[in-house]
């Protein structure tokens, strides 16, 4: 007698985590399903995302998916989601500038009215 088993229902196993990263960076987001090879469409801020292989690569091992980032600019700060029909992982990604200008006021040698203090983000 032949036992057939029935599929397991697709769910996410691990979901997305909220990240930090700065800006030149890469980074990849990581979810693991419950089913190997499923086909799962990737968006930021509810827009697909078309991979490109330059800015944006997507990576399928088995049940595990990836999305990467490459060359984080400050627009890449945004929700993300991981979709397979009607159910979804999301993230928030969180890009930092590698530096900022501050105005700090008063007059230089020039006569310039505003002095910018150069800040650095140190991780």
């Amino acid at each position: 007698m032949l036992l057939l088993h029935p599929a397991l229902p697709f769910k996410f196993v691990e979901g997305l985590k909220d990240t930090s990263a700065l800006t030149g960076q890469d980074v990849t987001l990581s979810c693991t399903v419950s089913k190997d090879d499923v086909e799962l469409v990737w968006k930021k801020n509810g827009q697909e995302i078309k991979p490109d292989g330059k800015k944006y690569e997507v990576v399928c091992d088995g049940a595990v998916h990836r999305l990467v980032i490459h060359d984080l600019q400050l627009d890449d700060d945004a929700e993300y989601q991981c979709c397979f029909g009607d159910d979804l992982s999301s993230c928030k990604l969180h890009v930092e500038g590698m530096f900022s200008l501050a105005p700090v006021g008063g007059t230089n040698e020039n006569n310039c009215s505003d002095f910018y203090l150069l800040l650095f983000v140190v991780y």
